[in-house]
């Protein structure tokens, strides 16, 4: 072997190894191409998703943007104080006067659910008789909505409210210890503390005229963890008058035990007692001095006396609807009741708008059959009716008015707004996120090179 040879077998052993390590054939040409395709379709699908979910995002703000926003057709808050022609369902999402400030004059209050993350809880609507709006009222410490009554001029809510007693409250989560006043126009509220060891049974709030309000209590006699016997109520306490921005008083009528309605015109019908029984119309101004009211129908419930007090109009009989009464206050003479024609479906006498019309809710029917309320204008001597104000059939007999504004001008009202449950928005719109993900995830896990 010659010496080239031997010296060019290392080098072929060397060649065969590279050989071996070198790859079979070059890339396909177009394999390039092929990839920044491929990345571009990801990119564009992942985007494509992407911006759909911001687009779902974006409608579901958009449309409770739009639902919560107040109506354009909301009059001036400088507007003169009417009565809408309607009332409507209050959303259980509207703002509430923390929020959104004070509503100003009141139409109408309505109690109604008012929703949290948690639940709902009943609380106090108030309608405004300026702007139309519907907000709700933020009232501390709050007892019972139901209870809550409005004013005659529509600028003061009375309520009983919660607070601590000086003993074991009778009820432990929310003992009554006070009567509060809310002004509506400035959202100021004035408290009226009342003593009690236990608590106290709130028998009865009755505004006589804008600024006075009759109260009546009782007094529980032991705390949640006495005896049923010790857990008894005490007799109530005598009628007390409250003018607003004084101090709770005592009546000082000769009828101190008895029911009180709200007579109209400053004055209240009052039950008495004992040689006193039968009905009696009171003066706050003169408690002392009450008239016997003599009539041939003593069970009418509520009285309401004309604003020159000479006669009365109720709803006769256990039976509602019932035919309208009126009768003629004529001294000690027994007055006889006449029933007004065409007033049969009569639920209840809400007001004299003046000497010859009374307000009262009329019981009705729409097409589909719902029976709803309706306060109609009434003349005592014709029965002629206007409607003034339509209540749907969820509100029932739930709203109280401002009486004072139902002789009035009434306007068209405005339907308020139907703010979306914050919670919905906040599914909806998460669920819109992570519908996303996992459309992006698909996608690039379904397209391939």
């Amino acid at each position: 072997m010659s010496t080239t040879e031997r010296q060019g077998e290392p080098w072929g052993a060397r060649l065969r190894d590279l050989a071996e390590e070198a790859p079979g054939a070059l890339p396909e040409p177009a394999l390039w191409d092929r990839g920044r395709r491929y990345a571009r379709l990801r990119r564009g699908g992942t985007a494509v998703v992407a911006a759909l979910g911001v687009l779902a995002v974006v409608a579901v703000g958009a449309v409770s943007w739009q639902r919560a926003a107040p109506p354009a057709e909301l009059a001036p808050a400088s507007a003169p104080a009417a009565m809408p022609d309607e009332l409507f369902v209050p959303s259980p999402w509207l703002p509430g006067t923390e929020e959104a400030g004070p509503v100003g004059q009141l139409a109408a209050i309505i109690p109604a659910d008012r929703g949290g993350w948690t639940g709902a809880e009943m609380e106090i609507v108030g309608v405004s008789a300026t702007t139309g709006e519907y907000r709700f009222l933020d009232l501390p410490d709050l007892y019972a909505p139901p209870g809550a009554v409005l004013s005659p001029d529509g600028r003061h809510v009375a309520y009983w409210a919660t607070g601590e007693p000086s003993g074991t409250p009778n009820d432990s989560d929310a003992p009554v210890t006070a009567v509060v006043v809310y002004d509506a126009t400035s959202d100021e509220v004035e408290r009226y503390d009342i003593a009690t060891e236990h608590g106290l049974d709130g028998e009865g709030l009755v505004w006589t005229d804008p600024s006075t309000l009759l109260v009546s209590y009782g007094q529980w006699q032991g705390g949640e963890d006495d005896t049923d016997m010790d857990v008894s109520m005490s007799r109530t306490a005598p009628w007390q008058v409250l003018r607003v921005g004084d101090e709770l008083r005592d009546l000082g009528s000769p009828l101190v035990d008895g029911h009180v309605w709200g007579g109209g015109g400053g004055v209240v019908v009052m039950s008495g007692s004992g040689r006193n029984a039968g009905r009696w119309l009171v003066d706050p101004s003169r408690p002392r001095q009450p008239q016997r009211l003599r009539t041939d129908r003593g069970s009418f419930v509520p009285p309401r006396v004309s604003p020159d007090r000479t006669r009365i109009a109720g709803v006769p009989g256990n039976r509602a609807p019932n035919q309208l009464a009126v009768a003629e206050l004529s001294g000690d003479a027994r007055a006889a009741f006449e029933s007004v024609p065409g007033s049969r479906r009569t639920l209840e006498v809400l007001a004299w708008s003046d000497e010859e019309q009374v307000v009262v809710l009329r019981h009705d029917r729409d097409e589909v059959g719902m029976y709803h309320v309706t306060v109609v204008e009434t003349d005592v001597a014709t029965g002629e009716q206007r409607d003034l104000v339509v209540v749907p059939p969820d509100l029932a007999n739930s709203p109280q008015f401002a009486l004072d504004l139902l002789g009035g001008p009434i306007v068209e009202a405005v339907e308020p707004p139907d703010p979306m449950d914050p919670r919905a928005v906040v599914g909806l719109s998460g669920g819109a996120v992570v519908a996303a993900g996992a459309g992006i995830l698909v996608w690039r896990r379904r397209v391939q090179p």
